[in-house]
């Protein structure tokens, strides 16, 4: 039996060759692992998300999307997932003024800021299901434009 591949071929007797090496080799390791049948495997348990007492006392999740008005809302940038406790103030964690100084460099201006309202800090809610979206619309047009 002969394999061409391109310009390459493996032979019969390459083929016997590979066999021989050592099992711990990685290429032969893993041809044994793949060739293993399904039930010599142990199954394991399936792990059970554990339910706090408190559940005000679990980690609350936020975000900070930074959004392009001018296409539709195609995202900028993103704070990422900020993760904090119930009523810990999410403005300690995460601040949104270096990334608008980058954005209004790029030439875009602030039309709307959920985040970053004067005097209110922001704080993670109670609420483990659902993750706190603060959303900051940004434009590259003058908000006259559209306005005739």
């Amino acid at each position: 039996m002969v394999i061409k591949v391109g310009k390459n071929k493996a032979t019969d007797t390459e083929a016997a060759k590979a066999l021989e090496k050592p099992a711990e080799e990685a290429p032969a390791k893993i041809a044994e692992e793949k060739q293993e049948p399904a039930a010599a495997k142990p199954v394991e348990e399936p792990k059970v998300a554990e339910i706090s007492e408190n559940p005000e006392a679990e980690t609350q999740e936020a975000v900070i999307n930074f959004i392009n008005l001018d296409q539709n809302g195609k995202q900028l940038t993103s704070s990422g997932v900020l993760r904090g406790m119930p009523v810990e103030s999410i403005n300690d964690l995460y601040s949104s003024e270096i990334p608008l100084k980058v954005i209004k460099k790029a030439g875009y201006k602030v039309v709307f800021n959920n985040f970053d309202i004067p005097g209110v800090a922001q704080r993670f809610s109670n609420n483990k299901v659902m993750i706190q979206i603060f959303t900051i619309g940004l434009s590259k047009k003058d908000s006259t434009e559209g306005n005739n």
